[in-house]
């Protein structure tokens, strides 16, 4: 029979003591080969939330090997749960501290996003005014051409019949002259033979 078991165990609360739920009693609970009697107090104060007990009929006696190992146990349990709460918490620190440093990033590429996108629209703007130029340069120049192809068509138009009629009046010219000329001969002609007739 162990010192569980044996009928002068007890806990002395010191009086009525109020005790409130804790984690120990669920550290204890998993904790191996604990006794059947730890683990229904734990479940009863878990349960109940706060309880009063006064145990005045059994004298304490001195802690067992097994009472040691249990509180050994639970001490080293205690310890571990640090532990790894101390390394969560750490851990919990740096993908904190991770994700600062990313929405800092990201703000940072955000700001030159919005950099990129206001150079991209006044490029766009730019470019635009630019075709819109090339355009009217274009269409003013066409134009000039087109008043300078009408002006020297014009002037060959005029050329031309300004050549045309300087050709006529030269020919007029030469048919008057070739029938004076004509008139000349025929008088010489008609004088010579009038001499020869004498």
């Amino acid at each position: 029979m162990g010192a569980l078991d044996h009928p002068s165990f007890a806990i002395d609360w010191m009086g009525t003591q109020a005790i409130k739920r804790s984690s120990y009693f669920t550290m204890v609970s998993r904790l191996p080969h604990v006794h059947p009697r730890i683990l229904a107090l734990c479940n009863y104060f878990r349960l109940d939330g706060t309880a009063n007990l006064k145990l005045t009929s059994l004298k304490p006696r001195k802690r067992s090997s097994s009472c040691k190992s249990v509180i050994i146990s639970s001490k080293r349990y205690q310890l571990k749960s640090d532990m790894a709460r101390a390394n969560q918490e750490n851990k919990v620190e740096d993908l904190e501290d991770q994700l600062k440093e990313q929405r800092s990033t990201a703000g940072a590429h955000n700001q030159e996003l919005i950099t990129a996108c206001n150079n991209l629209s006044e490029f766009v703007l730019a470019n635009s005014h630019m075709t819109n130029r090339i355009a009217e340069m274009e269409q003013n120049l066409e134009t000039e051409h087109q008043m300078h192809a009408s002006a020297l068509q014009g002037e060959i138009t005029r050329f031309l019949e300004e050549m045309v009629i300087q050709e006529q009046n030269y020919q007029d010219l030469m048919d008057s002259r070739k029938t004076a000329l004509d008139k000349k001969l025929l008088v010489l002609s008609k004088l010579v033979a009038g001499e020869e007739t004498r």
